[in-house]
């Protein structure tokens, strides 16, 4: 399975990173590491996710108030 951002959600992403890096660099690397564990959770069990819309679904990230959907 292929993932792939929208243009908008690629530049939300980069935001969020910048901004946990100003926090601190652990912080950053523990959001990077969030993002990339739900991405491969959401490639292995795609259909373990709830509906969002009709042709979506959404997973929550862990400790960090993202979702991809």
């Amino acid at each position: 399975m292929n993932v792939e951002f929208y243009e908008p959600a690629f530049i939300e992403y980069n935001e969020a990173i910048d901004f946990y890096n100003l926090q601190s660099q652990s912080l950053e690397d523990k959001f990077i590491t969030e993002i990339d564990n739900t991405i491969s959770i959401i490639k292995k069990y795609p259909e373990s996710f709830p509906e969002y819309t009709r042709h979506t679904r959404k997973a929550v990230v862990n400790v960090f108030p993202y979702n991809i959907n």
